[in-house]
């Protein structure tokens, strides 16, 4: 595996990403720890490159990534769950206060979405649920 910096923004990934497939075209994966993948799956489309030819992942399901997981060039998505992220620490602040109950470790990033979970994903994305 590689490491590349692709930058945080989807238009610099593009073309980061576009030229390391440029030099690199017998890649057959890519990671990133965000959705930034979203654009490397619009270049996989530019370039008529086959959904499933390069596998995607990544983390954040923002709705662009779950419309390339429905079109079937995003295969795996770790979902952090940014609404636990927020509610989960208002409530643990709420019982210490209230009742002195020691906070928890809450891991919300252990839910793995694939397409076939997508379309039930998409609302609760558009919605900053998911």
């Amino acid at each position: 595996w590689e490491r590349i910096d692709s930058g945080t923004d989807l238009a610099i990934t593009a073309d980061r990403v576009g030229a390391y497939l440029n030099a690199h075209p017998d890649t057959t994966a890519y990671f990133d720890t965000g959705f930034w993948h979203a654009a490397v799956a619009r270049v996989l489309k530019d370039r008529g490159v086959e959904p499933g030819k390069v596998l995607l992942g990544g983390f954040d399901l923002v709705p662009e990534v779950v419309q390339q997981m429905q079109t079937g060039y995003v295969q795996v998505q770790v979902d952090q769950q940014p609404y636990m992220q927020g509610f989960m620490p208002v409530m643990q602040v709420y019982l210490a206060k209230t009742f002195g109950l020691a906070p928890s470790d809450i891991d919300t990033g252990q839910g793995i979405v694939r397409p076939a979970d997508a379309e039930t994903i998409m609302e609760f994305s558009a919605k900053g649920l998911r």
